[in-house]
């Protein structure tokens, strides 16, 4: 094998650290009470079910719903110091649970398209439709920094994109007074605004972000009405286009992050030859590929884990065995950074698909020590909730 897992059962050698009491799972799936910590029958991790669809939310008046979930695999659910945890899908409005306990504390509506701020716990980011600014969850206090008047319907990066590791820096997706659709970098501490990249031409497009050092904008967009019609653009933050990927996602459902180099990557699973199935780190720069998996049933990636950026967290879909595939089913893992193919088998999802929310979606904790993810345990028609798997950080 040109892979190493780690992990419990015959070909794993580590174990895990589980913190409090808990209840041992056993097969086949037993439903979790809320809030009550449960053991990972097959990993270890410690898991608690931190949402109740249908059920009263505590202390709030709210009801949470039939899907009371967290927005996307790279869309930090914990605020920089983990004290607060954001659940988006399934009530409105947003509701904040105890980062530790995972007791509900808020219910507040938001003023746009929301970021936690990656360095300032009280903070999150938001895009309006017109505004960018900064939104104090603590005090539901908003600060407007900036209102565009030429522009409208602007979102973060068509709601999928992420502020600079530093939070500085962000991506605004916008059309333009004259009807264009355009894309611009802003830095929210010195209020500079950079040149429009016009994507106007482009029959659709959707992820746009800022890179984790504010560099360079990434657009994702679609030249026609077919997937495989879809592009990366990676451009400078005043908008020279450096690189073009053409190939289907290679990678895609991924995240960006910094590589062991400190190089700007993009790390998701490949859909294109020569290295389908395999989950990658392609250098934004140059387009530089290094294979960090074995072939595999990997769904989304994210490196929203900034304080331990060794590893990669990779949602793995359910699948029958398949000759050369890794045996990862049905389960959140830590992928190492390093391209040697370490694989940290971390917590089954127990998600039967059935449609995109029931996806797991699962994104890690900023310090890499658990893991929210989206699960309808075991019921495919049955209520989605948000489950977080906690365990000893790879390392």
């Amino acid at each position: 094998m040109l892979w190493t897992a780690v992990g419990a059962g015959s070909f794993f050698v580590c174990t895990r650290f589980l913190r409090g009491t808990t209840n041992a799972l056993s097969s086949p799936v037993e439903p979790l009470e809320y809030l009550a910590p449960a053991v990972d029958a097959k990993f270890g991790s410690k898991i608690v079910k931190i949402s109740n669809p249908g059920q009263e939310i505590p202390g709030l008046g709210l009801a949470w719903g039939k899907v009371a979930i967290h927005h996307y695999s790279i869309d930090q659910a914990w605020n920089a110091n983990q004290s607060l945890l954001a659940l988006d899908r399934g009530a409105t409005p947003k509701v904040f649970l105890d980062g530790k306990t995972y007791r509900p504390v808020a219910a507040l509506m938001t003023p746009g398209d929301v970021r936690w701020h990656p360095r300032r716990p009280d903070d999150m980011i938001f895009v309006a439709d017109h505004a960018v600014g900064h939104w104090n969850v603590r005090t539901n206090v908003v600060s407007t920094l900036k209102s565009f008047s030429d522009y409208r319907a602007a979102s973060f990066g068509d709601h999928k994109g992420n502020p600079s590791d530093t939070g500085n820096m962000i991506a605004v997706t916008a059309t333009r007074s004259d009807g264009k659709r355009v894309v611009f970098a802003y830095d929210l501490e010195t209020g500079e605004q950079y040149p429009d990249i016009d994507v106007s031409s482009e029959a659709r497009v959707g992820h746009t972000t800022i890179s984790p050092t504010g560099s360079h904008v990434i657009v994702y967009s679609r030249t026609g009405d077919d997937a495989r019609s879809s592009r990366r653009r990676i451009f400078t933050a005043r908008g020279e286009l450096l690189q073009t990927w053409t190939e289907y996602e290679r990678p895609g459902h991924g995240d960006f992050a910094l590589d062991l180099n400190g190089d700007e990557v993009f790390v998701g699973r490949s859909k294109s030859e020569p290295d389908r199935w395999q989950i990658i780190a392609r250098r934004l720069v140059d387009g530089k590929v290094t294979v960090l998996s074995p072939p595999c049933s990997a769904t989304h990636v994210s490196k929203r884990n900034l304080r331990n950026p060794n590893w990669a967290f990779a949602t793995f879909k359910p699948h029958e065995k398949r000759s050369g595939f890794a045996p990862y089913s049905g389960e959140v893992g830590a992928v190492s950074m390093d391209g040697k193919q370490t694989v940290h088998r971390l917590a089954q999802t127990h998600s039967v698909p059935n449609g995109y929310l029931t996806e797991p979606h699962a994104c890690p904790s900023p310090d890499g020590q658990r893991a929210i993810f989206a699960s309808n345990w075991g019921d495919a028609r049955g209520p989605i909730a948000a489950y977080v798997a906690e365990f000893q950080p790879p390392v």
